[in-house]
C-alpha cells in the first residue's frame, strides 16, 4: 500500500512516523528503512524519533540513489556492486577521454565544436578534471531525471541536445566504450519489467519504506517506489506548505513572459509560493498522478492572537491567498 503523508509542519510529520512504528511495530530484529536526503536530517530524525518513542534501534536510513540501487540488484544479482556509470567512474572515464591529444582528431562529431574550444583553453590536467567533474555530476543527474534523453542518446539520436549536440556524441562514446555495462536509464527501463515483486524479493529491499521529508524525487523513482507498494508499505512524509491544490499557481513573471493568466486560479493565488517554492510544487504534482494511494492531510493551523509577520506568510501560504503583508514584502 502507498500512504502519502501531507503536512505544513515537519514536526508532525516526525510524530505521524513515530505513531507508526509504534502502533505497528515491525519485529525487533528487522530493521525499518527510513530514506532521507542528508546526513542532517537523519540526525534531526534520529533525535525527534528517540525523544517521541523513548528509545530508536535497528534503523536505517538510506539515501534514495542508493535505495534504488539496492532494488536493482535485487532484481538484476547480474549487476555489479559499482557502476562504471556512477558520478565517480565517470569523472575519470570523461577526462581519460578528454586529456588524450588525439581525442578531438579522431572524432570528427567534435570539430569546431563548443566542447573543443573551451577544453583547448584550459590552462592544465586540474582545470580540466574539474571540468569533467561537472560534466560528470551532469551526466548523473540526466540518469536520474531523464533517462529518456539519454536512452535516445545511447540510439544515436540526438534529441534534447539542440543547444550542445557534443553531449549526446559524448554520452554514446562513453557507452559505446563499456558494453558489459548499463546505464542507470537502460536498467530502469529494464527493472519495471520485474515488478510486481514477490514478497520475499520485495523485504530483501525492505520490510516497510518509509520516506521523509525529501524536497524532491525523480519520476523514475517515485514509479519504483509505487511498484514496490504493491507488496510492501510505502509511506511517504511530504512537507507541503499549502493544504489546498497549488499546482496551476504561476508567478507573475512566468505569466508575462508566457503571455499566460494564471493569477486567478479557482484555488486562490500566492506570488511568494509562485516565486520560490517551484521544485517543491512539481514534487507534490508528481503525488498527484498516483491514483492508487492511500492520501492523509495532517496539516495544522497554530496562528497565535498576535502573529509575527512571519506567521502571517506561513498562513497565506497554507490557504493559498495573497495578503498586504505579503505585497509590501514583494514591493
Amino acid at each position: 500500500m502507498l500512504n502519502i503523508y501531507h503536512s505544513n509542519k515537519i514536526e508532525v510529520l516526525a510524530q505521524q512516523l513515530a505513531a507508526t512504528c509504534h502502533f505497528d511495530p515491525l519485529s525487533p530484529l528487522i530493521a525499518e528503512n527510513i530514506v532521507v536526503e542528508s546526513s542532517a536530517m537523519q540526525h534531526w530524525l534520529t533525535a525527534t524519533l528517540s525523544k517521541e518513542l523513548g528509545i530508536l534501534a535497528n534503523v536505517e536510513f538510506p539515501f534514495p540513489a542508493a535505495l534504488v540501487w539496492n532494488i536493482y540488484r535485487q532484481q538484476m544479482p547480474e549487476l555489479a556492486k559499482n557502476s562504471s556509470f556512477d558520478r565517480s567512474a565517470l569523472e575519470w572515464r570523461i577526462f581519460q577521454l578528454l586529456s588524450d591529444e588525439s581525442f578531438f582528431m579522431t572524432q570528427p562529431a567534435f570539430a569546431g565544436s563548443a566542447l573543443q574550444h573551451y577544453v583547448q583553453s584550459l590552462g592544465d590536467e586540474l582545470q580540466l578534471l574539474r571540468f569533467c567533474q561537472q560534466l560528470a555530476g551532469l551526466y548523473d543527474q540526466y540518469q536520474i531525471y531523464r533517462p529518456d534523453w539519454l536512452l535516445q542518446w545511447k540510439n544515436g539520436n540526438a534529441i534534447f541536445a539542440q543547444q550542445a549536440p557534443w553531449q549526446a556524441e559524448l554520452w554514446l562514446i562513453l557507452c559505446q566504450l563499456d558494453v558489459q555495462q548499463e546505464d542507470r536509464a537502460s536498467i530502469f527501463n529494464r527493472s519495471l519489467q520485474h515488478f510486481p515483486l514477490a514478497i520475499a524479493d520485495a523485504r530483501r529491499v525492505a520490510h516497510r519504506l518509509h520516506i521523509f521529508a525529501v524536497s524532491t524525487l525523480a519520476k523514475n523513482y517515485l514509479d519504483l517506489f509505487a511498484e514496490l507498494a504493491n507488496t510492501i508499505d510505502v509511506n511517504i512524509f511530504v512537507l507541503n506548505p499549502c493544504s489546498v491544490y497549488w499546482g496551476d499557481i504561476r508567478s507573475q513573471k512566468h505569466q508575462l513572459k508566457h503571455a499566460t493568466d494564471h493569477a486567478n486560479s479557482m484555488h486562490g493565488n500566492n506570488e511568494l509560493l509562485a516565486l520560490m517554492a517551484k521544485q517543491n510544487r512539481d514534487f507534490v504534482e508528481l503525488l498527484h498522478d498516483f491514483e492508487h494511494s492511500e492520501v492523509h492531510e495532517l496539516f495544522v493551523d497554530t496562528l497565535p492572537d498576535k502573529p509575527t509577520l512571519l506567521q502571517q506568510l506561513q498562513q497565506d501560504i497554507l490557504y493559498l491567498r495573497q495578503s498586504p503583508a505579503a505585497e509590501s514584502i514583494e514591493q
